[in-house]
């Protein structure tokens, strides 16, 4: 046999030898879950303790303008003071996500071989109560995921009635901002009279900050700069309030160095093409945790920009004229391959969050709460393990939430095209 033979022609090898395993039974690489998440960004911005709450549903209260009362008078002038209500409340309902596995008696038996003896013991590659585990809270981090950018439903979300979790983007929207508005604001999504029970109508100030950018996508060196650090910039002032100067106590300050700034892929490619030149202000150390590169990330002016995976198939956008909900490009397609409606203006968001006005609430006693059910009469040897799940993402006010960089015109009136981003890379 000068030539040899295959080692896969040595039958009795392979029946007498089993093979073995590269990594231990609980090593299982996972290529379920999401590369970078907004549920990550959000849970880990406060201590859990700041996230939970009991009570039959979430509400809270904003004090939206003065009654003013402050005048000035002469000696001896006699006043004329009214009694006057300053509150308005919001109310959220909790939603309820289960989330289940299924075990078997046979298969699990089958692989205990903690109680055999050496001799008796079969090989056993991966854990499979494991690998049952890993998709019960892979299949619920991805759930919380999708929901932040789910289409708002006002049939789903803001009706008692509905099951679902509030979409961020019922929160910040770019319905309704007018680009020609000094300080455009977002008001509802499509179908939405209200937000959180609160009318924008009737409430203006209960309005997301929209900002446009516009001109080359990457302007050549020493030409122009480009058109969002503009954007960035009024974003960044309008979403930071200073305290009261008497008695600050009664003030609601607010610094944006907590929020974050989150894009899709091409989004971030689009910013990096941008900031070739300007490391001064749009990079800075990585101070996060969860954040693993080394050197630099990018940032705007201490504020992390960051990839999330979702923005790459959000369907949330202004299309039709502002009536519906569009992709990011022409050629957008959601996270099951399917087409989207052309937004109205191409190119890629920036939406900036402030953890501290919105979180995701869970409930004080039923998060992870896990319930089993008595087995069948008809299949005793089957368990289902529940994990119930009371919980709703909310706002305290939508004007310092957060806001969002939107794309308006290449040149005068002419929105951009997905070929004016394609052209340069991006």
């Amino acid at each position: 046999m000068a030539g040899g033979q295959a080692l896969n022609t040595l039958v009795d090898l392979f029946l007498a030898t089993s093979p073995t395993t590269l990594t231990a039974i609980k090593m299982i690489e996972n290529e379920a879950s999401f590369r970078t998440t907004l549920l990550r960004q959000i849970m880990q911005a406060h201590d859990m303790s700041q996230q939970i709450q009991g009570g039959s549903e979430i509400q809270d209260f904003v004090y939206f303008d003065e009654v003013n009362s402050a005048t000035d008078y002469q000696p001896m002038e006699e006043f004329a003071p009214q009694l006057s209500q300053h509150l308005t409340r919001w109310s959220v309902p909790w939603r309820f996500t289960q989330v289940n596995e299924v075990f078997n008696k046979h298969e699990k038996g089958l692989q205990n071989i903690g109680q055999l003896n050496r001799g008796a013991r079969g090989m056993v590659y991966k854990d499979i109560i494991w690998a049952k585990w890993m998709n019960v809270i892979t299949s619920l981090n991805n759930h919380m995921e999708r929901g932040f950018f789910l289409q708002p439903s006002t049939t789903t979300m803001e009706a008692a009635g509905g099951k679902v979790p509030y979409s961020l983007f019922c929160t910040l929207t770019e319905f309704g901002a007018v680009i020609a508005d000094t300080k455009p604001t977002g008001t509802v999504p499509p179908g939405f009279t209200t937000v959180q029970g609160i009318s924008p109508t009737t409430q203006p100030k209960w309005r997301n900050p929209v900002e446009f950018y516009s001109g080359a996508v990457v302007p050549a060196p020493g030409t122009a700069r480009w058109g969002g650090y503009s954007a960035f910039m009024k974003m960044h002032k309008r979403l930071s309030f200073e305290d009261l100067v008497f008695r600050p106590e009664y003030g609601s300050p607010q610094s944006i160095s907590g929020a974050f700034i989150f894009a899709s892929l091409r989004g971030m490619a689009l910013y990096e093409a941008n900031g070739g030149s300007r490391g001064d202000f749009l990079r800075g150390k990585v101070n996060d945790p969860s954040i693993t590169l080394s050197g630099a990330e990018l940032q705007y002016q201490g504020i992390p920009v960051r990839y999330v995976e979702k923005m790459d198939t959000a369907v949330v956008w202004t299309g039709s004229s502002g009536t519906l909900n569009a992709g990011e490009f022409d050629a957008t397609l959601d996270e099951a391959g399917a087409a989207t409606q052309n937004p109205d203006s191409s190119g890629p968001r920036f939406v900036c969050v402030n953890p501290n006005k919105y979180k995701k609430i869970v409930h004080s006693e039923h998060w992870l709460e896990e319930e089993t059910p008595p087995a069948s009469q008809t299949q005793p040897f089957d368990r289902v393990v529940y994990f119930d799940n009371w919980h709703n993402n909310v706002c305290r006010t939508r004007r310092k939430a957060g806001g969002i960089v939107s794309p308006a015109y290449l040149t005068g009136t002419t929105p951009y095209e997905d070929t004016d981003f394609t052209a340069v890379g991006i």
